[in-house]
């Protein structure tokens, strides 16, 4: 059955690439292991990634050898369209890891190692044409192979065969860091598989390699979360605002030549891995879309009787703004740096509170921009219904998103009055694809484009002119 849900699609996308870059390209069995998978070149040149070379005689990437060239390439044409070569040339990949922090402990200590991979086979098949033999490469799947590996500095620096695979090798370092959010005792290990197999002869080079190579480890006492404090201390201000805003995003591991990811089990990692495709999910951004208490249609604003009623429908979303701004205020932060960058954001979040109440005293204050308010809101509610017509079935009709709202009432000022030093802020609003950006750009549009009309009635050029400028996408 073919996927429907976007999120069906989204993972059909993936395992199709992955497929792709990484193998095997036939899918698992329903009922036991991969399928058998028998490739017509080596699977070196079908797949982009996730095989490890032997660590010894590891040919450059990409080499290009002679005979390779396509019939009717000349030498000149050749040399014409290959790039220069590289001074270093580059190696394909030996080894992967990962880097982890793992409790306090004792020389006793384990963590367990697993592996899987798959090892290819050349078989001669039958003939071809003009007498060749016809060549495959068969995949044989290996593992998950399991070993506890000591964290022992010594011993991880000899080294830990494989069981069954003495020439793959775990590797590895351990030892205490003292570092700032880290418990007493931690330490770091990283620990590396290695391909330490004989270079195969020349024509059964992938016979040495591992392909679709995975390294999962485990730790029974759970592993150490690296504290975040990537902005931490920066003069950028984005920096300082991500610092803050992802301050309990942490971190479990670090890949080493590829990816790795957490595993969770009981709100504890247990467990990390590696990946060769990494994906993440990015939550959709929720915003408000009302409270009780505050007046959101479209409609029903441009049906305000007067500036009084205007005033007792919006101001109740000051109100909660400034709920909210008291709220963050209590928030608990460890840093002083992280605490003055909240401080700095509440203020902006202040003047923001200020210009939306400036804005609803606006109404009250210009009889024409109270006019201009109601139009606008009229204007946007028509397009609206316009452009999604059976989502207003049944009474419902058009409305604003709380920031949408807010948005148009903290610009009515610097719109209506040219002497307001808001008048030369550029505003912007810094949101997801899909949010309502463009909706709250069209709600300052109207207003400006209706009050400059109404201003404009007892004047020659009638309010017509140029009164936006408006540039997508930036």
């Amino acid at each position: 059955m073919p996927a429907s849900r976007p999120v069906e699609v989204r993972q059909h996308l993936i395992a199709a690439l992955y497929a792709d870059l990484v193998g095997p390209f036939l899918p698992e069995s329903a009922d036991g292991p991969r399928c058998e998978e028998v490739l017509p070149l080596p699977p070196s040149r079908w797949y982009l990634c996730g095989f490890l070379a032997p660590e010894q005689g590891r040919a450059p990437e990409q080499q290009v050898e002679e005979g390779e060239l396509g019939e009717g390439d000349d030498d000149e044409e050749a040399s014409a369209s290959q790039e220069p070569e590289p001074k270093r040339k580059s190696l394909l990949p030996a080894s992967l890891g990962v880097s982890v922090f793992v409790p306090d402990g004792d020389a006793k200590d384990v963590v367990t190692a697993r592996v899987s991979f798959a090892d290819y086979e050349l078989v001669e098949g039958g003939e071809e044409a003009e007498g060749r033999r016809k060549h495959e490469w068969r995949r044989m799947p290996r593992g998950p192979v399991e070993v506890d590996v000591p964290i022992e500095p010594q011993v991880l620096a000899n080294g830990i065969p494989l069981p069954g695979f003495p020439d793959l090798v775990l590797t590895g370092v351990a030892e205490k860091v003292v570092a700032p959010g880290l418990p007493k005792g931690v330490r770091a290990l990283s620990l590396f598989l290695v391909n330490r197999r004989q270079p195969a002869p020349r024509g059964r080079e992938d016979e040495a390699y591992i392909f679709q190579v995975e390294l999962e480890v485990r730790c029974a006492k759970g592993f150490v979360a690296r504290p975040n404090v990537r902005g931490e201390g920066s003069d950028d201000r984005d920096e300082q605002v991500a610092d803050l805003q992802f301050r309990n995003r942490v971190e479990y591991v670090v890949g080493h030549g590829i990816a790795a990811e957490p595993v969770e089990k009981d709100s504890r990692v247990v467990a990390v891995r590696t990946t060769w495709l990494p994906t993440a999910t990015v939550p959709r951004v929720k915003t408000r879309d009302n409270v009780p208490d505050v007046l959101v249609g479209m409609e029903d604003l441009a049906a305000l009787p007067d500036a009084a009623t205007a005033r007792a429908k919006l101001s109740p979303l000051v109100e909660h703004y400034a709920a909210w701004i008291a709220g963050q205020k209590t928030t608990r932060l460890d840093t002083p740096g992280r605490r003055s960058t909240l401080e700095a954001l509440l203020r902006r979040a202040e003047r923001a509170r200020e210009r939306i109440a400036a804005g609803i005293d606006l109404l009250e204050q210009d009889p024409l921009a109270f006019d201009a308010f109601r139009i606008a809101n009229r204007a946007m509610a028509d397009a609206a219904r316009r452009r999604s017509p059976d989502r207003y079935k049944e009474g419902a009709q058009p409305s604003w998103r709380l920031f949408q709202i807010a948005f148009v009432l903290l610009a009515l000022p610097g719109l209506a009055d040219e002497t307001r030093e808001d008048r030369e802020t550029v505003e912007l609003i810094f949101f997801p694809t899909g949010g309502g950006k463009t909706e709250a750009y069209l709600g300052v549009i109207a207003f400006n484009l209706v009050l400059r009309r109404l201003r404009g009635q007892d004047r020659p050029a009638g309010g017509l002119g140029t009164a936006v400028l408006l540039r997508y996408t930036l």
